[in-house]
């Protein structure tokens, strides 16, 4: 079952005239908006980093709907309860490694 935002999405995308039935192209999409993100990192841009993390997040959240596997904030509440409760440890890289 989706939820409110993700039918908002998508239909703002069928509104449109965008794509809602290849994957591939949405993932490529949110490539950009990534690169998009990095260059906004690079310069500093505050704000521009915030709006490019929204633009992302938008495209994670239309492809859960054009592939039909459900309610993307559900996944994310069940995950952010995983890491709570998942164990880390710092390897030498200084990396943060899952600990069993």
């Amino acid at each position: 079952m989706s939820n409110n935002r993700q039918i908002e999405i998508y239909d703002n995308k069928v509104q449109k005239g965008f794509n809602t039935t290849d994957v591939h192209i949405e993932t490529r999409l949110m490539l950009q908006e990534v690169t998009e993100f990095m260059r906004a990192v690079e310069r500093g841009d505050k704000d521009n980093m915030l709006e490019e993390l929204a633009d992302i997040c938008i495209f994670c959240y239309g492809i859960a709907e054009i592939t039909n596997i459900g309610d993307l904030d559900k996944k994310i509440d069940d995950k952010i309860l995983i890491n709570r409760n998942r164990k880390y440890t710092i390897n030498e890289d200084g990396d943060a490694v899952k600990v069993g």
